[in-house]
């Protein structure tokens, strides 16, 4: 049964959810051009070193995607127990999430201490000159594991707890810091040696350790701390909220592993058919990048909201606020995709200075442009989706439409339809398409909004007028 109270409109739910994801979305845009920025130093080493940071950056994604993935399970958990008026339970599953990236961190590290032995691997892959640098660069990037994962926890925690300004400081501060020492580093700027490569390898990684201070200062130390307390002390395992936490994020990280190992074989597929495909893929897909980041954190953000209702006991309200997501998110995406669209000639001329190559990639945006309500749709009905602890249908439907869908489909349109590069993105398009509805159709069927994951509290009434 829905609470008492005054109902909030769709409009306050609207900003509501814009307030929460718009510093989640600033701070994934300063590290996605953190990101760029090592690239574009890498360029000024040498040819070689831009090769090995681009290749050593997507490996070292692959690495960490299970393990990002399974934190993920942290903004259900919390929402509903903030929502449900549980601040002592918000803070102690935070502290099962730190346990994890503890855990998943040292394995990156013995990752990191066994790259070398993968060198004849990554030469067979890219070349000796380049193989042998990005192992050089996985080995050093590898380290921050723990401090990566660990500012991850702390950004689902916030998120879930509906204050998300913290994540300011914590992603803008540490992506300057690392443009910052990449350039001093990798280039010898202000008397510093150049380090090359390696400079920028340790930049992102004393970039991460800073990031994970910063993170775990604002938990400890920050205005959240006194009504979501976090204490770790001698036994930081609570045995029940670290299995709930489990069971939610590794379906989650799985889903993730093979979503992103797909279109590690779409890049496959574009490199096969020239260096105009490859080029126009590599920029499509760096395009991309900002608008799906975009979206998935509009649907983290909503799924925190939707957490919020359902642990508070109130359906109804779950329910309006996944579909003002989905408006705002589907609204969101149709402009961006008007905007490529309708400049998909300029920019594509911009990224690409092959005639040739923006030619093709001109063609690949009026795909992507199409494809942006799709991606919106499936991000928003995922989010949603976990926010009611429903993850594992979901999570294997991506996996199987990822694999038996989208793999066969590029094969069929690329190799026996002779696509091209297009067909490989109107594969991917297509697979979007069919896994949105799949999932859309899960979530508006059955009472997905009336499970809760966290248990009845005396306060639910008070949490729930008190956050709206």
């Amino acid at each position: 049964m829905d609470q008492a109270g005054a109902e909030p409109s769709r409009t306050a739910m609207a900003k509501a959810l814009i307030v929460l994801s718009g510093p989640l979305a600033l701070a994934n845009a300063a590290m996605i051009f953190a990101g760029l920025f090592d690239v574009y130093v890498a360029g000024r080493v040498g040819v070689d070193a831009q090769a090995a940071v681009g290749l050593g950056a997507m490996l070292s994604s692959l690495a960490v995607f299970f393990f990002a993935g399974v934190t993920n399970g942290i903004v259900p958990m919390v929402s509903q127990y903030a929502g449900a008026g549980q601040a002592r339970e918000c803070g102690e599953t935070l502290v099962q999430g730190i346990v994890i990236a503890l855990a998943g961190g040292a394995f990156l590290i013995l990752v990191a201490l066994a790259v070398p032995l993968a060198r004849p691997q990554l030469a067979g892959l890219a070349g000796a000159r380049v193989g042998a640098l990005t192992a050089s660069y996985i080995s050093i990037r590898l380290l921050s594991g723990p401090f990566f994962l660990l500012i991850l926890c702390v950004n689902k925690f916030l998120t879930g707890i509906h204050d998300t300004r913290p994540n300011i400081l914590i992603g803008v501060g540490s992506s300057a810091l690392e443009c910052l020492l990449s350039y001093t580093l990798g280039l010898g700027a202000f008397g510093v040696p150049a380090l090359g490569l390696k400079g920028i390898a340790w930049a992102y990684a004393i970039a991460q350790l800073a990031g994970a201070a910063v993170a775990l200062g604002v938990c400890l130390l920050g205005p959240s701390r006194r009504r979501y307390p976090v204490r770790i002390g001698r036994r930081p395992v609570r045995p029940d909220l670290l299995r709930s936490l489990l069971a939610l994020g590794v379906p989650l990280g799985a889903a993730q592993v093979f979503n992103n190992g797909s279109y590690l074989i779409l890049s496959v597929v574009a490199a096969r058919l020239g260096p105009e495909a490859a080029a126009a893929h590599a920029v499509a897909s760096q395009v991309l990048l900002l608008p799906q980041r975009g979206l998935e954190v509009l649907g983290s953000a909503g799924s925190s909201l939707v957490g919020k209702y359902v642990g508070a006991g109130s359906r109804a309200r779950a329910v309006r606020q996944h579909w003002v997501a989905m408006a705002v998110g589907c609204g969101l995406a149709g402009v961006i995709g008007i905007i490529l669209w309708a400049f998909r000639g300029g920019i594509s001329g911009l990224l690409s200075p092959d005639a040739g190559a923006a030619a093709v990639t001109a063609g690949v945006f009026v795909v992507i442009a199409l494809s942006m309500v799709p991606r919106a749709v499936m991000a928003v009905a995922q989010a949603s989706l976990s926010a009611v602890g429903d993850v594992r249908i979901p999570s294997l439907t991506i996996i199987v439409g990822r694999w038996a869908l989208l793999v066969p489909m590029t094969l069929f349109l690329v190799f026996w339809l002779d696509g091209g590069v297009v067909g490989v993105w109107e594969a991917e398009t297509l697979s979007v398409v069919v896994l949105a509805a799949m999932l859309l159709v899960r979530l508006v069927r059955g009472r997905r909004f009336d499970r809760p994951l966290a248990p009845s509290g005396a306060e639910r009434t008070e949490a729930l007028s008190g956050t709206d």
